[in-house]
């Protein structure tokens, strides 16, 4: 869980393209295309100049990194498979920092992105893992939607929580998503229908759950000045971290990301007042409140009062998941590791239209993946900066 702490790496272009829950027919390599020149294109370099790739992807098969570079036109001299699904946005940045700091590349893509219809999800649920396939699917438990119940459940019993509390997250998140065209789900709602949404698993209820479908993002990492006149212009990467593998164990007594949270400010010489947005990986509400709590914001089970107390709007920072995170915009695949990624890249760089948070420049970014029925098998953070 050692904690990297970065120099001279930045994020200097992003693209996403917006989830579609039904009705694409383009394929994977189709979906990685374009969002990969798109951020290409924004970040200012020929594309013959990108000589290092991060990709990650469950659709992939059966092609490998390696055919994917090949079917992009790259030649990439670094290349890194990324594989630990929400975590994989922030462990590909990371990666890529490591890279371009240490002369092993100088332009990195960093891409994912699923084509993801009903059949090819419902096929992804069964094959996730050898756990799922040898204990889950058989007695009918591979959507993760039944997962996360087991872990909501055992977060609100552990802390005497309500679903209520959970609404909190789901409520902001989806006013924060009205502002943003990516957004699935534009409209906003109040606690009132989110208590009043169909059961799926208990206690998940339909406005707990991320929604599904196809789509890719990608963000450009290079070398990057501390001065603003200076080109390429970006947003620093600061310092990050990532921790891999959890123990059997259950109930979970912690999710990963309070091994590392202490060094992880200390890294980027911060403090939590210090940062003006949060972009949390969100696939489920409780999984924002759970990290919050191990992020140090507030103490265990205290994450629901902490956010009735600090309404995280875009108005005045620190603002959490300004672009309404998954839960609105949906989840492609790998990709959705990106979301917040993309999310905080577009708040530094001051790019993010009626949703932007006036003066961000400092923000914290996490992701988690490969869950496993005990506790997500890998957790990531880190921290960024608008160059001054």
């Amino acid at each position: 869980m050692r904690v990297r702490r970065f120099d001279r790496a930045g994020i200097t272009g992003l693209a996403e393209l917006p989830v579609r829950v039904r009705g694409e027919t383009r394929q994977t390599i189709e979906l990685l295309g374009e969002a990969a020149r798109g951020a290409v294109g924004r970040a200012g370099v020929a594309w013959e100049d990108v000589d290092g790739l991060a990709l990650g992807g469950f659709t992939l098969g059966p092609d490998g990194a390696v055919h994917v570079a090949t079917r992009l036109g790259l030649q990439p001299r670094w290349l890194a498979p990324q594989d630990p699904g929400g975590a994989s946005g922030v462990a590909a940045v990371l990666a890529a920092a490591r890279a371009v700091e240490a002369g092993d590349a100088d332009v990195v893509l960093c891409v994912a992105g699923d084509a993801l219809d009903g059949p090819a999800l419902v096929d992804l649920g069964k094959r996730f893992s050898a756990d799922t396939r040898d204990w889950l699917t058989p007695i009918g438990a591979e959507p993760a939607n039944v997962t996360f119940a087991l872990l909501a459940d055992h977060y609100l019993r552990a802390h005497g929580l309500t679903r209520a509390d959970m609404g909190v997250v789901s409520v902001l998140q989806r006013r924060h998503g009205a502002m943003n065209p990516n957004a699935v789900f534009g409209d906003p709602i109040a606690l009132f229908d989110y208590l009043g949404a169909p059961p799926v698993a208990t206690p998940l209820h339909l406005l707990d759950c991320v929604r599904p479908g196809s789509g890719a993002s990608a963000v450009v990492v290079q070398k990057v000045s501390r001065r603003r006149s200076s080109r390429p212009r970006g947003v620093r990467v600061l310092a990050g971290a990532e921790a891999h593998g959890a123990a059997p164990e259950w109930p979970p007594r912690e999710l990963g990301w309070r091994g590392f949270v202490d060094d992880l400010f200390d890294a980027a010489g911060m403090i939590h007042d210090d940062l003006d947005v949060l972009e949390l990986y969100d696939d489920y509400p409780f999984m924002v409140l759970w990290q919050l709590e191990e992020l140090g914001f507030c103490a265990p089970g205290g994450a629901s009062a902490w956010l009735r107390n600090h309404d995280l709007g875009v108005a005045a920072p620190p603002a959490l998941n300004t672009g309404g995170g998954m839960l609105a915009c949906g989840q492609a695949g790998a990709a959705g590791g990106y979301v917040p990624v993309v999310e905080a890249a577009r708040q530094l760089l001051g790019t993010a239209g009626t949703r932007q948070v006036p003066g961000a420049r400092r923000g914290l970014v996490s992701g988690l993946g490969m869950v496993r029925y005990g506790a997500p098998l890998s957790v990531s953070a880190m921290m960024l900066e608008t160059i001054p």
